[in-house]
């Protein structure tokens, strides 16, 4: 059964892992990695599960709106364009240290190195002083982050999750979402996985 189909039924642990191939692989760029949607297919692959942008790739076939990485920046989605793009799925690129934020204006993908003047910082205040740079504080808000840190940015109503089960070097992640037919409602979930293991877990967001 495709990927996409199964996802809202996905939780806990599984003997898999994900790969991501093409350009899902790289970081925004107009050329490239573009954020919007993009046809993206799924297939096994001895324990994976594929998911390749490389045209005639195996498998079924999605729109899914993707949102990748970019090193020292913050790339975002609003709500309104999230609806309005015809996708049904959603996918982000691999977090290695990046944060993943979920709030009442939409979601973002907070590289783990941030630019702020001429140099950039590692540490989570760093991130968090860029994520509050996307707008007015919101009054929703989840995070998945390599330190699980629970501080919200100005407000109480935010939750938190980890991903950095194995430290910096091997915790990694990818988080990947669908719109509920049946309250018309974006649901995320976030794979959680050790690199060069096997198996991880699905968690929702």
């Amino acid at each position: 059964m495709p990927f996409w189909d199964t996802l809202p039924y996905f939780n806990g642990p599984v003997a898999y892992n994900i790969s991501l191939q093409g350009d899902l692989l790289q970081q925004n760029h107009v050329n490239t990695s573009r954020i919007g949607p993009r046809y993206i297919f799924d297939y096994p692959w001895g324990n994976h599960v594929v998911l390749s942008d490389i045209l005639g790739s195996p498998g079924p076939c999605a729109l899914v709106y993707w949102l990748p990485w970019q090193h020292n920046e913050i790339t975002a989605v609003t709500w309104r364009q999230l609806y309005q793009s015809g996708c049904r799925c959603f996918l982000t690129s691999e977090f290695s240290g990046c944060r993943f934020v979920i709030d009442s204006y939409g979601v973002a993908h907070i590289a783990y190195w941030q630019a702020i003047g001429p140099a950039s910082y590692s540490q989570s205040a760093a991130r968090d002083y860029k994520e509050s740079t996307l707008g007015p504080t919101p009054s929703r808000r989840r995070k998945l982050s390599i330190t699980g840190s629970s501080a919200s940015i100005g407000e109480v109503n935010s939750g938190s999750l980890s991903y950095g089960w194995y430290g910096l070097q091997e915790s990694r992640s990818i988080v990947c979402g669908y719109l509920n037919p049946i309250n018309n409602r974006w649901q995320f979930k976030a794979f959680i996985y050790r690199a060069g293991y096997q198996g991880g877990y699905w968690f929702n967001l």
